[in-house]
């Protein structure tokens, strides 16, 4: 555990992209959370922000499903995490999760907003090999438009795969 810790700390990826991260989440004030996929299991590389963690529950859901779909993993392994991450799985749920896929597997990444103003947006990139990205959530910049904050977040995306690339 102490090793992953150092080499997480210590990680060109992390030390890259976290404080890029960390200051896009700053000026929009919204929660952060980056992660990597690897071996079936999502690991939290980095975290910013203050979300009750039943409040991150659907964000990090909806990072999942965008990481295991970068990383090849089928449609049938993403519903069974989606069942097994969610509880009360309804015919809605379910019809929710279908419409989610379909968008991930179009754009690999996934935009989220829920009625109370809460959005998010997952992006998922790969790097040497590691599945990895990111995920904004909490409540909605205000004068800021779905589209324009889609947009920042592409260009977020760009960003550290160039900065990385420099490696």
């Amino acid at each position: 555990i102490r090793m992953g810790e150092c080499a997480r700390k210590h990680s060109y990826l992390v030390q890259t992209a976290a404080p890029i991260l960390q200051e896009f989440a700053e000026k929009m004030k919204m929660n952060l959370l980056f992660g990597a996929f690897d071996n079936r299991t999502m690991f939290r590389l980095f975290e910013y922000g203050n979300a009750a963690a039943s409040s991150r529950i659907f964000w990090e859901t909806g990072l999942a499903l965008v990481l295991m779909e970068r990383a090849g993993c089928s449609e049938c392994e993403c519903s069974e995490f989606f069942r097994s991450s969610t509880p009360g799985y309804s015919e809605t749920d379910l019809l929710i999760f279908e419409r989610e896929m379909e968008y991930v597997k179009h754009n690999h990444n996934l935009l989220r907003t829920n009625t109370m103003r809460q959005w998010g947006c997952s992006q998922g990139m790969i790097y040497r090999d590691l599945v990895c990205g990111f995920c904004f959530y909490g409540l909605a910049p205000e004068n800021c438009s779905r589209d324009r904050f889609d947009l920042d977040c592409t260009m977020l995306l760009s960003k550290i795969t160039s900065a990385l690339k420099e490696e």
